[in-house]
């Protein structure tokens, strides 16, 4: 995925929660099946280490590239002789 990012990880993971939610809360299981598609699919920028469940579903992570644009403005100098 040349055009991957965070945010598409996490939208995944939002998104996946809701299709596991179906049937109420999201057990252990299907945490772990997020975090192993959302591994797969965006291996390129994270990496879900631990799935805590304590109330809220927490993933744990680490991210793994930051791409920056960056827009270098030189302005011109004038050439001293």
């Amino acid at each position: 995925m040349g055009n991957d990012s965070l945010q598409n990880a996490l939208r995944e993971i939002d998104t996946e929660a809701v299709t596991e939610s179906d049937e109420g809360e999201i057990t252990h299981d299907e945490a772990e099946a997020i975090k192993n598609k959302v591994n797969r699919d965006h291996r390129s920028v994270i990496e879900i280490s631990t799935v805590r469940n304590g109330g809220d579903l927490n993933f744990e992570y680490v991210q793994r590239s930051y791409n920056i644009s960056m827009n270098m403005y030189a302005p011109e100098q004038p050439i001293k002789s």
